[in-house]
């Protein structure tokens, strides 16, 4: 097992690093439509001296997670625990550690949805969208660690959660991380972007121009990110092209873009005005497997699922490529690792750090593209580590 490299060449790659910080990471796969059982979320630390450090077991395995969401701009981890009676688990990023903890109220209906909001008026809160039958609610718990338990909850206003969305995309690859995603209406002959809730319809402030989704039949829209600086949405044509575009609204001055098109079908993860874009495409003739096969994990351990099996049983396969937009620029720099199990997990400090199976490497981002790819870290834990912050 590699979790060792030369210090110096660790410290080498830390420069670009916000000053006195470590690089930390947080594990876990969750697993909601599997039977009993579930994977262990761990923090990681990676030490100046480049060995991973172990801090604490935040799920255990056995229990596992329904759904984990990461916010930069919060400040905060939120992980739905698999067990009902267990509570909803809420990591502070600059205290690296458990901040919060609250179990659930039952209240008779079912969850269906749930995204991170900074609400105007609450803070940070995990908004809920519940249904039983036709009727719905959306419950929201305070995520700050000063509010108690018992005054946390609340029904809030749909439109807040539409409003105040705070999404980071798609963490991990075959679905062996997590989403946070919303599903959107498209009004095909206005450009108006709206979600649906049983309490009714909410509109979004931003209209796609129409020209950006021109020849597509059936177009259909998704909230990949959404943050401070940018909105991002990819428009798939569910006609007979089946295309994906990826668009962004830039939020400094109310600009929508279209990203290049640099791969077939992707997932999409955003880190400030960055879109880190994992390539994917179609299985078939062209390509009729992931890339990096032989480096995959072949069992399920508590940690992590069997990605062997993950890979063969998902629709789409990756050619092991990421590419960096840049929204601020609207430059696009390419990582190539040729391994499908790839993705990146943080851009921070003017570096992207990313992951390709069980190593973890940092470059730093330049005019021309991106600086020399630096590994930091190799180990098991790598494998399941779909998140990384600093302590700020």
């Amino acid at each position: 097992m590699r979790e060792y490299l030369n210090g110096a060449l660790v410290a080498v790659a830390f420069l670009a690093a916000p000053a006195f910080a470590q690089l930390h990471l947080l594990t876990g796969s969750p697993n909601p439509k599997e039977g009993p059982g579930g994977f262990e979320s761990a923090l990681y630390r990676v030490g100046d001296d480049g060995k991973l450090v172990r801090l604490a077991e935040i799920v255990p395995a056995g229990v596992g997670t329904d759904w984990i969401a990461v916010s930069q701009t919060l400040r905060l981890a939120v992980l739905h625990v698999r067990k009902r009676e267990d509570p909803v688990v809420v990591v502070g990023l600059d205290k690296a550690g458990i901040v919060k903890q609250c179990n659930l109220p039952d209240i008779g209906m079912g969850l269906i949805n749930e995204w991170l909001i900074d609400s105007p008026t609450r803070g940070p809160v995990l908004a809920q969208d519940r249904e039983t039958g036709i009727a719905g609610q959306t419950w929201g718990l305070t995520l700050d660690p000063a509010v108690p338990c018992d005054k946390s909850f609340a029904v809030i206003d749909t439109a807040e959660t539409v409003q105040h969305l705070l999404a980071s995309g798609t963490a991990g690859v075959a679905d062996v991380g997590s989403s946070d995603i919303m599903s959107l209406i498209l009004v095909p002959k206005t450009g108006k972007l709206h979600a649906w809730f049983p309490q009714g319809v909410v509109y979004f402030d931003q209209d796609v121009p129409v020209e950006m989704y021109a020849g597509m039949q059936v177009p259909w829209a998704h909230i990949l990110v959404s943050n401070p600086d940018l909105f991002a949405v990819s428009i798939t044509d569910y006609g007979a092209s089946r295309e994906q575009r990826l668009l962004v609204f830039r939020k400094r001055d109310k600009t929508w873009l279209r990203v290049p098109k640099v791969s077939e079908k992707f997932a999409v993860r955003g880190f400030g005005t960055f879109l880190a874009i994992t390539a994917a495409q179609a299985r078939g003739a062209g390509m009729t497997e992931s890339a990096g096969r032989a480096e995959w994990r072949t069992e399920r351990t508590g940690s992590g699922p069997s990605l062997m099996v993950q890979m063969r049983e998902f629709g789409v396969v990756y050619p092991g490529r990421i590419h960096l937009y840049d929204a601020a620029t609207e430059r696009v720099r390419d990582i190539v690792t040729n391994q499908g199990d790839s993705e990146v997990i943080l851009v921070e400090g003017g570096t992207v750090y990313y992951r390709a199976s069980d190593r973890l490497y940092s470059a730093v981002i330049t005019e021309a593209g991106l600086g020399p790819a630096r590994l930091l870290v190799a180990g098991e834990a790598i494998r399941d580590a779909h998140w990384a912050f600093f302590r700020h």
